[in-house]
């Protein structure tokens, strides 16, 4: 991998990855639902580079993990959205995080598939590899505290939350854009 200035931002966004996972517990709506969008960024990323580096013949392997992943994230964060509408009746926690677990999984092996990619005598896959896995708790931790308290907030607060879960939905596999 040539260096260049997308390598550096590889570089850099895999340090705030790691800083970012390190924080304190979630504390409000808002860290909880930027955990979710941080999960999406970082899908997008992988299968951005994915694209743009990655072997062909893992083309439909890559696809079908970011497919099922995303899938595990979307119902997860349609379970949460059912859960601020007034009246909605949620998922269950335990298979909300069982969702979560699944995802965060299938999105590890997804960018494990960047392995040969060498970076600084690195694969970009054991640059992602603990980050992560190390995601997995923080987004426990969001979706628990959403699930748990969403009707504290008023109507303009669950909007709000709403439509910024809205946002953390990840794209179609075909709408990441490769990085060169």
């Amino acid at each position: 991998m040539r260096r260049t200035g997308h390598t550096w931002v590889l570089f850099m966004f895999a340090l705030l990855l790691r800083s970012e996972v390190s924080q304190a517990a979630v504390t409000g709506w808002p860290e909880a639902v930027a955990r979710l969008a941080d999960a999406k960024s970082t899908a997008q990323f992988c299968v951005a580079l994915f694209k743009g580096h990655g072997n062909v013949a893992d083309t439909s392997r890559g696809r079908l993990l970011y497919d099922i992943a995303k899938a595990d994230f979307d119902s997860v964060i349609a379970s949460l959205i059912t859960a601020l509408a007034e009246g909605g009746t949620p998922e269950s926690l335990p298979n909300l995080q069982v969702k979560l677990k699944r995802g965060t999984s299938r999105l590890a092996r997804l960018c494990d598939l960047l392995g040969p990619v060498r970076y600084a005598g690195r694969s970009i896959g054991d640059l992602f590899r603990g980050p992560i896995s190390a995601l997995l708790k923080p987004l426990t931790d969001a979706v628990s505290a959403l699930y748990s308290n969403y009707q504290r907030d008023d109507a303009p607060a669950r909007l709000a939350i709403r439509s910024q879960l809205e946002a953390a939905r990840w794209p179609g596999f075909d709408q990441v854009q490769a990085v060169r």
